[in-house]
């Protein structure tokens, strides 16, 4: 579907535009966070994560579980604990414009509560898929070279073809972990 292209991080750091940051919650799944700069009809992509909260939970040190609380193993009570840890950790300022998926609620919730003032869920209506990739393949759209997943993603988003071998409108929902918050 898309053909975008990449650029040198240090490029993407020279843009002076105002930065978003877009969120795709994954357990499981990836949890795609992206930083995105948009000037003159063209988007700039920048991937802060890719790794599951399952990941992230299993490469914790001991000294982080301690700062995240004695509970770190029970996602419930660690969830507004591991996302105010990482968005801190990746350097995500309170200031930016978060939108995130709104399939958490309590995850937008947790950041509105821990200072993140611009967390927003994205607004999903009947027929945003297809809009919001509308609206992205009628931009020019970069991504830096360290993202390496989202190179991935938007070499292999693809529609879906019925058992007729008919390529149809909508996309595949596979592998759209940085391309979703995007959108």
């Amino acid at each position: 579907i898309f053909n975008w292209k990449e650029i040198a991080d240090h490029e993407y750091q020279q843009i002076t535009a105002p930065i978003y940051i877009g969120v795709d919650w994954g357990k499981v799944d990836p949890w795609g966070i992206i930083e995105c700069k948009y000037q003159d009809g063209r988007l700039y992509i920048h991937e802060l994560n890719y790794l599951s909260e399952n990941q992230i939970r299993e490469n914790l040190k001991a000294q982080e579980r301690v700062i995240l609380g004695k509970d770190a193993q029970d996602s419930d009570s660690m969830d507004e604990g591991l996302v105010k840890w990482y968005f801190e950790r990746l350097g995500i300022s309170k200031k930016n414009v978060i939108i995130c998926d709104s399939n958490r609620p309590l995850k937008i919730a947790s950041l509105r509560r821990i200072g993140y003032d611009y967390a927003e869920p994205a607004s999903k209506p009947g027929g945003s898929i297809l809009h919001g990739i509308d609206l992205l393949e009628n931009l020019e759209v970069f991504y830096t070279a360290s993202s390496k997943n989202v190179k991935y993603e938007q070499e292999n988003y693809s529609r879906k073809v019925d058992r007729y071998g008919i390529v149809l409108e909508e996309p595949q929902d596979v592998d759209n972990h940085t391309i979703d918050p995007a959108r």
